[in-house]
């Protein structure tokens, strides 16, 4: 994302004070090769304390380790069979940023009052892999952000909780039919009585081929939720790759009870021209503005970065920086996801003569422990209507 320098913002060093509750108290290096402190990442979990730093160096670690305190997991070229993240309390964080997860493994995240933020972890798999499910399981969890991960062939389920899902791409499980048993085509998101938000993603329905798996699915399967798709976004539809070709599905599939809004640039694709895009649901279309962004370090090693905000005519364009936090309904098709109870930095954009975006460079300081959460919302306001982006959160790292 090419961003020019038309606005430029420091955050003074008192912003600092904000990101106490996540200052790491130790940082612990894990090596499978012995160079670190520990060789595995459940060893690891258990000897650090809430607060602490856990460096995941290269390898493959064949374990599922469960987190239950506050920790932020940094990997680099790390292969693992998944995490359970489970009953981390209110005000607490576990981030786990730059995993990949091994075929037929999960990320299963539960029972979770506090923030969970997955950033840059990625999984894959094949038509031919035996063993193929969904690679994130989120359950009954409230402060869940997702940013910069690739799940290909995996998918996501969401079920009774709120997750925020930015700069990513997910697509469903493959479905097949072989003399060893059949596995059925996964949406790359399905969503149960759950609140999610969309920008700047790209979600793709598993797509079957077999004569006893015919069915594809959609990019988006919603039950009893409300799902907010911001552009710019695409909602692709898996196809049907058996003949004859008279399997479908639509781009969204919801029900009664789902409240579907999205922005009319979105782009939405049935599996066929004769199958609505969008079915069991009346999509609302508004212009809802999206948010993405890039974290990179300047020559000083501070923290760097760089968004859009959307600016309108007459409109006032804002940017709110600050943690994560309790979700505050304010309008009918966004919440504020920045925590009330923190000082939050507003700064202004201020008007604009006509519709577009408008670059903005927000600077940090080094001294920020890698790993820090920071959560980005814009906004747009005229004298009778406030509405807010879906929310980002990024990892400084």
């Amino acid at each position: 994302m090419h961003l020019p320098r038309h606005v430029v913002f420091c955050a003074v060093v008192a912003w600092i004070g904000m990101c106490a509750p996540v200052v790491a108290q130790r940082t612990w290096t894990v090596d499978p090769g012995g160079s670190g402190d520990f060789k595995t990442i459940t060893d690891a979990i258990a000897a650090a304390t809430t607060g602490d730093r856990i460096l995941v160096g290269p390898g493959t670690y064949p374990e599922q380790p469960t987190i239950a305190k506050s920790l932020v997991l940094l990997g680099y070229q790390a292969v693992i069979d998944g995490f359970v993240v489970r009953r981390i309390a209110r005000d607490d964080l576990v981030v786990l940023s730059g995993f990949h997860i091994a075929t037929g493994q999960r990320i299963l995240l539960e029972d979770n009052a506090g923030y969970v933020a997955l950033s840059g972890c990625t999984s894959i798999s094949y038509s031919w892999d035996a063993d193929r499910r969904p690679a994130v399981f989120v359950n009954k969890s409230t402060h869940v952000t997702m940013h910069g991960c690739t799940l290909s062939g995996t998918g996501v389920i969401i079920d009774h909780s709120e997750v925020a899902i930015a700069q990513s791409q997910i697509s469903g499980v493959y479905g097949s039919w072989s003399l060893l048993g059949s596995i059925n085509s996964e949406p790359g998101i399905r969503a149960t009585s759950s609140h999610v938000a969309l920008s700047f993603v790209d979600i793709t329905g598993g797509s079957a081929s077999g004569f006893k798996v015919p069915q594809p699915s959609p990019a988006i399967d919603s039950h009893a939720s409300v799902v907010i798709v911001a552009a710019p976004s695409s909602l692709v539809a898996g196809r049907t790759f058996s003949s004859p070709l008279i399997y479908f599905a639509p781009a969204v599939r919801g029900d009664a009870t789902t409240m579907l809004y999205a922005d009319p640039m979105v782009r939405a694709v049935a599996s066929d021209i004769s199958v609505p895009v969008v079915l069991g649901t009346t999509p609302i279309l508004l212009a809802i503005p999206s948010l993405a962004a890039i974290v990179t370090r300047d020559a000083n090693r501070d923290f760097v970065i760089d968004t859009e905000v959307s600016v309108r005519p007459s409109w006032v364009s804002a940017l709110l920086i600050g943690l994560p936090g309790s979700r505050q309904l304010v309008d009918p098709i966004g919440d504020l996801w920045l925590d009330p109870r923190q000082p939050i930095v507003l700064l202004d954009v201020g008007t604009t003569g006509k519709d577009g975006r408008r670059a903005v460079r927000v600077c940090l300081p080094s001294s920020l422990p890698d790993g820090t959460l920071v959560g980005l919302q814009s906004l747009l306001l005229d004298p009778s209507r406030l509405r807010l982006s879906t929310p980002l959160t990024v990892v400084l790292r």
